[in-house]
């Protein structure tokens, strides 16, 4: 069933909302203890998470590379973070994903927090053109090089409408922060919110000083 048939139905979207969290924790375990070993995934994505008769695990990680070393920006394709991308030219100039980005745990979280959202909301964060490679996909590139305080305002927006509340709102735009200095530093401080330890009806809620929080600092 759709998480869109879960919303007049409180239960249904608890026992939902629940059974998603439990997967996004299985798989930031495993970030985190990537991490442990210095080591940088790069391309987390739906497609990276595999569901195997043991559990969930990461995939595509031949592309992966150890922290500090440069990491090719077209192994990281939509995973690849706001400061990834560079602008050439004058008057109008063209965005482009820079060649190689040092590899940081800041790139995976990044990549963590887009894929929690677009799992909770169902839609991507950023929209692609099926018909082009993400290089040369120009609207999609502008877009997450010019990321701002809209963009961050419309994550909150769109993360309490669907019902996930002000807790994953919370976490998710801190992840989803355009300078990676403003994001959590490791993905243990990414798992030691409090979205992860709320009950139900409190990871849901509209209400509570986090999603405020979240709300005044991105209109600021």
């Amino acid at each position: 069933m759709a998480k869109q048939d879960y919303r007049n139905n409180s239960d249904r979207l608890d026992a939902y909302l629940g059974k998603i969290q439990k997967i996004f924790k299985t798989i930031g375990n495993s970030i985190t203890n990537l991490h442990r070993q210095r080591t940088v995934h790069g391309n987390l994505n739906s497609e990276s998470c595999g569901k195997f008769e043991d559990g969930w695990k990461l995939t595509g990680l031949i592309g992966a590379q150890s922290i500090g070393n440069p990491m090719m920006t077209l192994h990281m394709d939509s995973a690849a973070p706001p400061e990834a991308i560079t602008f050439i030219g004058n008057g109008q100039p063209t965005a482009q994903l820079l060649e190689t980005y040092p590899a940081s745990p800041t790139v995976d979280i990044w990549a963590f927090g887009k894929l929690m959202y677009e799992v909770l909301v169902g839609k991507p964060l950023i929209p692609r053109d099926p018909e082009k490679n993400i290089r040369n996909d120009q609207r999609y590139l502008t877009i997450l090089g010019c990321w701002n305080n809209d963009n961050m305002a419309e994550i909150v927006f769109s993360m309490e409408d669907t019902g996930n509340g002000t807790l994953a709102a919370d976490l998710i735009s801190h992840c989803l922060c355009k300078h990676p200095e403003q994001r959590p530093q490791s993905m243990e401080e990414v798992l030691s919110h409090p979205y992860w330890a709320a009950s139900s009806s409190h990871r849901r809620s509209t209400s509570g000083n986090y999603g405020g929080s979240a709300k005044r600092r991105f209109h600021a």
